[in-house]
């Protein structure tokens, strides 16, 4: 039961902030008879009206009407998109997501997947997603991907579903100008609840195009998604619950292509495709095929044993003759992979050296969805609401970010990432009402969702180095020399993550709203505030390149790889007979990129040296940390005017503040003179060449106490607007709007304010 209010003189009512549902609504004056109207319904963030006609007569006499679905919002400025009840549970959605609802807003722009979105033209980070009230997305991660929601509502839990992209009341200008709002279902005083299941099997399915092509058997996608809900009072007309549980099971396989040598390439000998007219015996390093008297045909190829090529130039065929011993360790594992069960050869090349592989990769989702609300009317005036939302997701691998084993045989199988969150959402509301024309609602909420990739990575399989950061050895990952533009990545050396990172962009919520009907006037006044704390961890092995690098021997010498009676740039070769010839510069670079690949040849070596805050040193071996935080708040007063039954108007003022990160930490350092970001040329003189006005030496200091930028404090957002309601009983106007009550024009500006990423 909710509390009774009283009209004012000329008949009109308002009850502020009413959660969403379906009301009965009792009207009574002496002298009349009573009117009752069953199923109100009404939807979060909308004002409807609510016309009531009462006879004369006692008011034990009672007239009762359906009112039914109020399905025309007569004086907000701004328009909304609303789904709510049933509706939700059975629209014919590809998944369990609630957030796939906003895809079917008009405003929705989705290019690729749904995560895509974006609404009306707006940046990502105007997108606000809300869960019973509270920020509900991923806040590092909100510029780019404003529509990722990481506690993500399911659609058994969501009562209704409302968005609006335009004309928002300053109360919603705060956190963007696109509002998404779900809000959870509650009980009430009768039992209520249901199961479920989906089921999506590879056995319903052909073969995909590409496996068949392939010789791949169909992936598996065995997508089980069931659970229940069930709602209703624990005590009669005082104490309410709900409760839903989604499970998420996806074992499942994805077709994974590796570009691995072939046989004949990691044995040494380079293959590529000649120009015409080359010798075709041109000694012991380089054979051509075809006709003894020049290769002329299109099938002629030529193969050089670099080994040879590289000991006949005098090179000691101990390092230079022969493969790198922990190169041939993980080569050997590569090479052995391609006749693996399950896995398949391309049936064209990738070029005259390389091939390609194909495998399903297994991986399983596993993902549950737990929700509890809990509403309580403490009395008359006060009622209590508490929800909780968590949700649990193991990736086991995470192939979604690409963590999965690189090759099917061991040792590449013994290492693979995992993701594994724990994300938790509490909300908890107060609503009271003061006399017959106020209220006041108080809302508070924490979001919590840690997030760990990477979980498994075995570096235990990757060697060590030694350096002067860490004499025990740090693990390190090595890839080949890059091959020419033009030419398919080898990705035979790629050993995983290397590594793992986690990040949680927690935040606390407070919103306070009062509303205050007088007259014709319904005001409302309130503020909220955001607190963020954002920390993450990035550890990854280091990493080695192989390749030429600038004073290696090989690229010193000439005589190694040249061309045929050329060489390279700035001399002719010493032996004639150890060049390529007829070779292009791209194929030339290829043949340097699987021999320096092959001798294990070190290009450059790459690894990070963390600052660790407890000691204020840097540290090898050591997580890369962050931990920041960021306070943001609003104040806002509006007012909606009924100035005639048939017109409103809607105006308000909004004053933000977005006040700048700070590092906890205290490890970034910042220019000691923000002037000195202009270099020498000084502020103002980026564009008069010649000007010496600023500081040509830069001082950078920690930025413990110090803003990373200046405070703005003018952040006015104006809200104005109108709804208007034609009352045209004929003519042509009648004619195109419809009889009075069937069109509401609006109108309406505001300016919004985002938090991005």
């Amino acid at each position: 039961a909710l509390p009774s209010v009283k009209s004012g003189d000329g008949g009109r009512f308002s009850v502020n902030e009413l959660p969403p549902g379906h009301y009965l609504v009792t009207v009574a004056m002496a002298g009349f008879k009573t009117a009752i109207n069953k199923d109100v319904e009404i939807i979060t963030t909308r004002t409807y009206e609510l016309p009531v006609k009462l006879e004369i007569g006692g008011t034990n006499v009672e007239v009762t009407i359906d009112a039914g679905q109020q399905v025309l919002e007569t004086q907000n400025t701004s328009t909304q998109g609303t789904i709510s009840g049933r509706s939700i549970t059975n629209l014919p959605l590809s998944s369990h997501s609630a957030l796939l609802l906003a895809v079917l807003d008009p405003g929705a722009e989705t290019v690729g997947g749904p995560r895509n979105t974006a609404f009306e033209g707006l940046p990502k980070g105007t997108i606000n997603v809300t869960f019973d009230g509270i920020n509900s997305q991923d806040n590092l991660l909100k510029s780019n991907d404003g529509f990722f929601a990481i506690n993500d509502p399911r659609i058994d839990d969501v009562e209704e579903f409302g968005i609006t992209t335009s004309g928002n009341d300053p109360s919603k200008t705060g956190q963007g100008a696109v509002q998404m709002a779900y809000v959870s279902k509650r009980g009430g005083n009768a039992f209520h609840g249901g199961v479920w299941e989906y089921n999506r099997n590879q056995d319903y399915n052909s073969n995909y195009y590409f496996n068949n092509a392939n010789g791949l058997p169909r992936q598996v996608v065995q997508l089980n998604d069931y659970g229940y809900k069930f709602g209703g009072p624990i005590f009669k007309d005082k104490l309410f619950f709900f409760t839903d549980f989604d499970f998420f099971v996806f074992p499942q396989s994805v077709t994974r292509t590796r570009n691995i040598y072939t046989p004949l390439a990691a044995s040494g000998v380079f293959t590529y495709v000649p120009t015409a007219g080359v010798s075709a015996t041109t000694g012991p390093a380089t054979t051509c095929s075809n006709s003894p008297g020049g290769v002329t045909t299109a099938s002629s190829v030529c193969t050089t044993n670099l080994y040879a090529n590289a000991t006949d130039q005098g090179f000691a065929a101990g390092t230079y003759g022969q493969i790198n011993p922990t190169v041939s360790k993980f080569l050997t594992a590569v090479e052995n992979d391609a006749t693996a069960p399950g896995v398949t050869v391309g049936a064209a090349a990738v070029s005259p050296f390389q091939e390609a592989i194909n495998f399903n990769a297994k991986t399983s989702s596993t993902r549950k969805y737990p929700d509890i609300r809990l509403d309580y009317n403490l009395t008359k005036h006060h009622t209590l609401e508490f929800d909780y939302h968590y949700s649990h997701l193991n990736a086991s691998p995470d192939v979604l970010n690409g963590a999965d084993a690189t090759f099917t045989d061991a040792p590449f199988n013994t290492s693979a990432g995992q993701q594994l969150s724990n994300r938790n959402l509490f909300v908890i509301a107060e609503r009271w009402t003061i006399g017959s024309n106020k209220s006041n609602e108080l809302r508070v909420g924490i979001q919590s969702s840690p997030v760990n990739f990477g979980l498994g990575i075995n570096s235990g399989l990757f060697p060590n180095v030694s350096t002067n950061f860490n004499a025990n050895g740090l693990p390190y990952t090595f890839s080949p020399a890059a091959t020419a533009a033009g030419t398919p990545a080898n990705s035979a050396w790629f050993l995983g993550l290397g590594g793992s990172q986690g990040r949680n962009s927690a935040l606390g919520e407070l919103h306070d709203t009062f509303g205050w009907t007088r007259g014709s006037h319904q005001f409302s006044f309130g503020g909220d505030t955001t607190l963020i704390d954002y920390n993450d961890f990035f550890q990854f092995n280091a990493s080695q390149t192989l390749g030429f690098s600038t004073f290696d021997p090989l690229a010193t010498n000439p005589t190694v790889f040249s061309t045929s009676g050329t060489g390279l740039p700035g001399g002719t070769p010493a032996n004639p007979t150890a060049t390529f010839p007829g070779i292009s510069n791209t194929q030339l670079a290829n043949a340097e990129s699987l021999y320096t690949t092959l001798i294990g040849d070190v290009a450059a070596f790459n690894s990070t040296v963390a600052f660790n805050p407890a000691n204020r040193t840097y540290q090898a071996g050591i997580p890369i940390t962050d931990n920041v935080g960021q306070f943001e708040m609003g104040l806002f007063a509006g007012d909606s005017w009924r100035a005639k039954p048939n017109l409103t108007f809607n105006y308000g003022l909004r004053w933000e503040y977005d006040g700048p990160p700070w590092d906890k930490n205290n490890e970034y350092s910042m220019l000691q003179n923000t002037n000195d970001v202009f270099g020498i040329s000084g502020p103002g003189n980026l564009f008069h060449p010649g000007s010496t006005a600023g500081n040509a030496n830069t001082f950078f200091v920690n930025d413990a106490g110090k803003s990373w930028y200046n405070r703005y404090l003018k952040a006015f957002a104006p809200s104005v607007g109108l709804a208007y309601q034609p009352n045209w009983d004929s003519g042509l106007a009648r004619h195109i709007l419809g009889a009075p009550g069937k069109t509401v024009l609006r109108a309406g500006f505001s300016i919004a304010y985002s938090r991005d990423g």
